[in-house]
């Protein structure tokens, strides 16, 4: 029978390797790191050294162990069937961990080893450290970087859809989440990270523009609230001052259908902005704009009408917060005729799934407005009198769009600009047209109001429709009564 003393066997014996993770779910890590140690116990859910030293003593049955945790890429040259000599077996050992940068990290980051006999205290817990530690010079693992998510519009709809994908795939502490209308800065350091006190907020960076969006840093076990699902953004954030990326530009689809002054608008909005694309001679325009979308390569789109033209200032460079992203925005524009300024033949950006699913009443889509961000400043002019059908036809669908808000309660401006429309006209070509296109249009609504059907409304986006309206228009016809308009729109 042979004997084996029992204190030479532990001097022999590799000493236990506990791996460590931040939180319950880098099970990824824990098994590449057990493929190469297939002894390799699991602890879960530690934030410091020293309260891992708490638990993992329960867990080693050797004299020493060593602490690994799950956010380094471990050297190569890390041995870890090294042992220190008797009379340093007392203190707890630690190797360097360096970031990308190689900036020394002095948080709960690397590698440990521990005498199992180490008595953590209460002042141990509370700093998170422990007491009379002994570095080891060589070797120096380095910080892993957090997860990297794209938030791809094409599959999800916001922010927030794409954390919840997240979620359940980060294996990491925290993952940093990237928009896909922002290009990251090239020497962004994707290996920083907060303090641990601050790993429990989303953080989020600045864009070349100034906004706080397209960079963010969001804890792993992150999920977003009904509130914050239904809005399609973070409530809770901290704004970082630093700027971590360029908004990328969105699309411009320039629509046409038989506007004279379509090819010279066009050529002119390229000169000045050579990404824009145009769409021309789809029939109805709520085609033309799903069309637009179905181009579309980014999450949302400008469109300009074939007869507006575009101020020198406005530079297409606008990108929504992120709770503002499902909404169409438009700008307001000139009218030359009446001297209005809002967003009728406005510039607009749309959101691009919305518009590529809608499949209602198109009217609908551009007049309510809980769908609907307005932006008022002035940046283009609406050059619709270029001839005197193209005038009229302009006239009577704006008309019957406000009629339509009338109805539906905006009772005040879209009133105001409805009797602006059919009673005043500068010194303009075709400025009679544009008045008795607009009669004309309130005079159609009166006419189906009872039946407010979809079909007819839809009606005033056919422009072979509207072509025959024009051909056979009364001629004449008289200011409306304001009073007994708004009773005969509202009753």
């Amino acid at each position: 029978m042979v004997t084996i003393r029992y204190d030479i066997y532990q001097q022999s014996k590799m000493y236990d390797i506990i791996f460590c993770s931040k939180h319950s779910k880098n099970k990824q890590a824990y098994d590449q790191f057990k493929a190469q140690h297939p002894n390799a116990y699991w602890l879960t859910d530690v934030t410091t050294v020293s309260e891992a030293a708490q638990k993992a003593s329960k867990l080693s049955m050797t004299g020493m162990y060593w602490l690994v945790t799950d956010d380094v890429m471990v050297n190569t040259d890390m041995d870890f069937s090294w042992k220190p000599e008797a009379w340093d077996r007392q203190y707890p050992h630690v190797w360097p961990t360096v970031d990308s940068r190689e900036n020394a990290v002095i948080e709960f980051s690397g590698v440990y080893l521990i005498p199992k006999s180490y008595k953590v205290t209460e002042q141990d817990l509370e700093n998170g450290t422990l007491d009379a530690t002994k570095i080891i010079a060589y070797p120096v693992n380095r910080l892993a970087p957090y997860d990297i998510f794209h938030a791809n519009w094409q599959s999800f709809r916001s922010i927030t859809d794409t954390c919840q994908h997240a979620q359940q795939s980060c294996q990491t502490e925290m993952h940093w989440m990237i928009l896909d209308d922002v290009k990251v800065l090239d020497d962004w350091d994707f290996n920083w990270r907060p303090a641990v006190w601050d790993r429990r907020y989303v953080h989020v960076w600045k864009t070349s523009s100034g906004e706080h969006t397209g960079v963010y840093l969001i804890p792993g076990d992150y999920l977003p609230d009904g509130e914050e699902s239904h809005q399609g953004s973070i409530r809770s954030i901290k704004l970082m001052p630093e700027i971590a990326s360029s908004v990328v530009p969105q699309d411009i689809f320039f629509i046409s259908y038989r506007e004279p002054t379509a090819d010279a608008n066009y050529e002119k909005l390229r000169s000045q902005f050579p990404r824009a694309k145009r769409v021309h001679g789809v029939k109805g325009i709520h085609h033309a704009h799903i069309r637009c979308a179905e181009l579309a390569e980014t999450g949302m789109f400008f469109t300009v009408d074939a007869d507006t033209v575009v101020d020198q200032g406005f530079s297409f460079d606008y990108r929504p917060p992120d709770y503002d992203r499902q909404y169409l925005h438009l700008w307001h524009s000139r009218n030359p005729i009446n001297g209005l300024s809002y967003g009728w033949g406005a510039i607009k950006l749309w959101p691009t799934m919305t518009v590529r699913e809608f499949r209602g009443n198109w009217l609908d889509f551009t007049t309510t407005v809980g769908n609907i961000k307005i932006i008022p400043e002035i940046v283009a002019t609406t050059n619709y009198n270029c001839d005197q059908q193209s005038t009229w036809q302009s006239g009577f669908r704006e008309a019957v769009k406000l009629s339509h808000n009338i109805a539906n309660g905006d009772h005040i401006e879209s009133l105001e600009r409805l009797m602006i429309w059919a009673t005043v006209a500068y010194s303009a070509p075709w400025a009679d047209e544009s008045m008795q296109g607009a009669r004309a249009g309130i005079e159609y609504y009166l006419e189906i109001k009872s039946t407010a059907s979809n079909q007819h409304l839809s009606s005033i986006n056919d422009f072979d429709w509207l072509a025959e309206r024009f051909n056979n228009r009364k001629q004449g016809l008289a200011v409306p009564d304001r009073s007994q308009l708004l009773s005969s729109l509202r009753g």
